[in-house]
């Protein structure tokens, strides 16, 4: 059964929680990624080969990035809270009224 056959109210509460547990989920992610790369800074690990890069500066995108990503869940989930439509929605709807249904493929 599809989120769109759901009632206003019961899609709105799906989102909720979806969203909720993508932050979660990405909440430990960045938490751990970050515990990772802080201990490789703490070890003074490096790379081995020819040039010896320390570890914690390419370890440093994942924590930033699932922090990027753990604040823009956050931000739908206040807009659904809010009682707005979803970004990811809007954009849906926006690109039907235009035609495009190469995203629903």
């Amino acid at each position: 059964m599809g989120i769109d056959r759901l009632s206003p109210a019961g899609r709105r509460i799906a989102e909720l929680l979806v969203l909720a547990l993508a932050a979660a989920i990405m909440a430990y992610v960045t938490r751990w990624t970050f515990a990772d790369m802080l201990f490789s800074w703490e070890i003074e690990e490096v790379a081995q080969g020819t040039v010896a890069i320390p570890l914690w500066i390419p370890k440093l995108a994942m924590p930033l990035g699932a922090g990027l990503l753990l604040v823009a869940i956050l931000d739908e989930f206040v807009t659904v809270l809010r009682g707005s439509k979803p970004g990811y929605v809007v954009a849906a709807e926006e690109r039907a009224a235009a035609g495009d249904f190469s995203a629903e493929v």
